[in-house]
């Protein structure tokens, strides 16, 4: 069986999650200083850490419906989901992305979670061949789509979610301009 499209979409995968370049997930959260992680920009209400959060849950839950049982609901404890990691179990997968302060995780945890989401995906993706890719799989939402077009959504999510961080970051930081810009 053919896995040439399969490979291809697992770079992809790869790529917009940690690729070596600025328009990856990991390198815009590399980007961050201190501060960044946990406070809003003025105006805004989500920070970095409950994009990261939306981010790992999604990766979760597309691949439990796409590629595994479709069971998880977003009320599911994170550490059933989870066990390999230390997770209070009283949060649960919707509570990640905007805890109660007591619950909150740190941002060490919430990286480890996210690659763990990440890797997942990554897997299921990778355990594929060409001909399943037009395949109707299970969306957490309701009805189907083909397995294609579920991987290219999470491919786009995560360069979609690294241009936010990258702009909350730029404008907490002071540099929100192009670099050929003059300062004013």
């Amino acid at each position: 069986m053919s896995r040439l499209a399969v490979d291809q979409y697992v770079y992809m995968l790869d790529q917009s999650f940690d690729g070596n370049d600025e328009h990856g997930l990991i390198a815009a959260l590399n980007s961050l200083q201190d501060g960044d992680w946990d406070q809003p920009v003025r105006g805004g209400s989500r920070t970095v850490a409950n994009i990261v959060g939306h981010v790992m849950v999604c990766k979760l839950m597309y691949d439990h419906y796409a590629f595994a049982d479709a069971r998880l609901r977003w009320d599911d404890k994170l550490g059933d989901l989870l066990p390999d990691f230390e997770i209070d179990p009283n949060l649960t997968i919707d509570g990640i992305q905007r805890p109660p302060p007591d619950l909150a995780p740190t941002r060490d945890d919430m990286m480890s979670w996210l690659h763990e989401g990440h890797r997942r995906l990554r897997t299921s993706v990778d355990r594929l061949d060409d001909a399943q890719l037009v395949e109707q799989r299970k969306l957490n939402w309701g009805g189907t789509a083909e397995a294609r077009w579920i991987i290219t959504v999470m491919i786009q999510h995560d360069l979609f979610h690294a241009g936010e961080i990258n702009h909350l970051r730029a404008i907490r930081q002071g540099n929100d301009r192009w670099a050929w810009e003059i300062d004013p």
